[in-house]
């Protein structure tokens, strides 16, 4: 009975910080003068003290970090143009097994693609990060115009400097990394 009611707790309490995460993210699109198309906040990994608000305005994607405790703070995160095959992969034949596994991916992302950097034609779902204020896609696929029609993208993790990332991370959990009150 313990068990369920923590479980319920813990379920409730996340829900709540969600809110406020959500509400502190539509605060930041305001007082930079953007009308946000669509406005997520994830929790970061083990917490549901900081989140990452990531919202859509003007074909580009802003995230940045949301710490809501007792008081809340954000860590100014990163901006990047939401994908356009067009502008991005010109070289995509549209039938292609290429291009329907980023059909795939897109929908399995949500649409919050983005082109990874340190890759040429690498495509990441920006809404996973081990800091949440970063856009560096925790996986993605790997397109290539070399490859015929027939054959599929290459599934990539990431495989950053986890270490020091970890250890930003515990600082901004427990307050003790630069922010911005709210």
């Amino acid at each position: 009975m313990v068990a369920i009611a923590w479980a319920v707790g813990y379920l409730l309490l996340g829900a709540w910080q969600s809110d406020r995460a959500r509400y502190y993210g539509e605060q930041l699109a305001q007082s930079r003068g953007h009308q946000p198309v669509r406005l997520e906040a994830k929790p970061s990994f083990g917490n549901l003290l900081v989140w990452k608000v990531i919202y859509e305005a003007n074909q580009h994607y802003y995230v940045d970090a949301v710490r809501v405790g007792l008081t809340s703070s954000f860590y100014e995160g990163q901006v990047v143009p939401k994908l356009s095959v067009e502008r991005d992969l010109p070289w995509l034949n549209e039938g292609s097994q290429q291009a329907k596994d980023l059909e795939r991916f897109r929908w399995f992302s949500n649409d919050y693609l983005a082109l990874g950097s340190g890759r040429q034609n690498y495509v990441i779902d920006m809404r996973y990060s081990l800091l949440p204020n970063e856009v560096s896609g925790m996986w993605g696929i790997q397109l290539n115009p070399q490859k015929d029609d027939q054959q599929h993208v290459d599934f990539v993790w990431s495989r950053e400097a986890r270490q020091e990332k970890q250890q930003t991370l515990l600082k901004m959990i427990f307050g003790r990394q630069s922010s911005t009150d709210l």
